[in-house]
């Protein structure tokens, strides 16, 4: 009976006997895959479901913000004829040459200019400031340019005037060179204030910067504003699109097919100027771009794998390594031999001396 049963353990070790190290490896092995399937899922493909799921309402409140603030500046600007121009004393410098030439007179000329550096300063976006008074037929152009201009020059000076309708009280011109002498593309603002003896036409000639700065614009993005009457003043970086927009009479906030693509539309008019902001991310380039990112990833993902193996598998064997010099040293304390075929099977060796102790 005890015969049967030590041969029964025999066979029974003999069946399971596997090398220490490669048992070691596969173990690390399988840890590894097992830890890199849990990181692919979480944080690969869960986070690109939540992010695409998110994408709109991320993009409306960002998108609504920077229109809030593109909105502000355009504001600022539109009360700049409010603030300098209304009939008060502390204005006389800006509204003198309306009443008398100015020309030859250096104070009232120094006066006026202190004020327009004044506003120059504080309007960063503000890239440059025309006025025409008809009064005298005084132009000032720039921040410091003063002339005295007949019908012949006045539309050389102020290009701008000849866009417009003079019995409008105010108007938007569309992005595009309306400025002397500078001639580089703005949007501007013309304002005509009523004066006892003709009118007062100021333009105020705005950086495009000051939508970009607010709000990404690039081969995805692309931002457009209108004026009140429907009119593009602000193109953006894909102004040829602009045909095949449908009709925008809404707030809008959905997807829409645009040349053939995907396109995610904002759009929302603000009372108080009357513009309309529109904001159009290609959302098929957006994919392209994402699955594109998404295979670079990837690579990165199978590389950090084989680099996890290799360093998990170079500390298995340095375990391995010590491992064994103990079990070495161990046996060679206890008085056991070292078997000729290795450390695993002086340690089956050992295990089956120590279980045959009762005998």
């Amino acid at each position: 009976m005890h015969g049967r049963k030590d041969d029964s353990r025999s066979s029974w070790r003999g069946r399971i006997r596997f090398p220490f190290l490669a048992g070691l490896l596969l173990v690390d092995l399988v840890a590894i895959i097992l830890l890199s399937l849990f990181n692919y899922r979480v944080f690969y493909i869960e986070s690109q479901k939540s992010y695409e799921e998110n994408f709109i309402s991320y993009e409306k409140n960002i998108t609504r913000m920077a229109f809030n603030n593109i909105e502000n500046q355009f504001l600022s600007y539109m009360r700049i004829p409010d603030f300098y121009f209304a009939a008060v004393p502390q204005n006389e410098a800006m509204l003198k040459a309306q009443k008398e030439s100015i020309i030859g007179d250096p104070e009232s000329i120094k006066a006026l200019m202190d004020v327009l550096f004044m506003i120059q300063g504080n309007y960063p976006y503000l890239y440059s400031m025309d006025i025409y008074y008809e009064g005298t037929g005084t132009v000032v152009t720039g921040f410091g340019n003063v002339h005295e201009a007949d019908e012949d020059k006045l539309l050389e000076f102020c290009p701008w005037l000849g866009m417009i309708d003079r019995a409008d009280q105010s108007c938007l011109i569309p992005m595009g060179v309306n400025s002397y002498p500078t001639q580089e593309p703005v949007m501007t603002y013309v304002r005509r204030i009523n004066s006892g003896s003709g009118s007062i036409y100021a333009a105020l000639h705005i950086n495009p910067r000051v939508a970009s700065v607010f709000i990404s614009e690039d081969a995805i993005h692309t931002l457009m504003i209108f004026a009140p009457d429907g009119r593009l003043i602000y193109p953006g970086r894909d102004g040829d699109i602009l045909s095949e927009i449908p009709s925008i009479a809404n707030d809008i906030e959905e997807k829409m097919n645009i040349s053939g693509e995907d396109r995610v539309v904002f759009s929302y008019a603000f009372p108080e100027t009357g513009l309309r902001y529109t904001y159009l991310i290609n959302y098929s380039l957006f994919r392209q771009l994402g699955m594109e990112q998404d295979r670079q990833l990837l690579a990165l993902f199978v590389v950090s794998i084989f680099l996890n193996i290799l360093v998990l598998s170079s500390l298995s064997y340095f375990n391995y390594c010590l491992y064994r010099r103990n079990i070495r040293r161990f046996s060679e304390d206890a008085g056991i031999p070292v078997s000729g075929e290795g450390v695993d099977a002086s340690l089956s060796s050992m295990a089956a001396q120590i279980m045959n102790l009762h005998h």
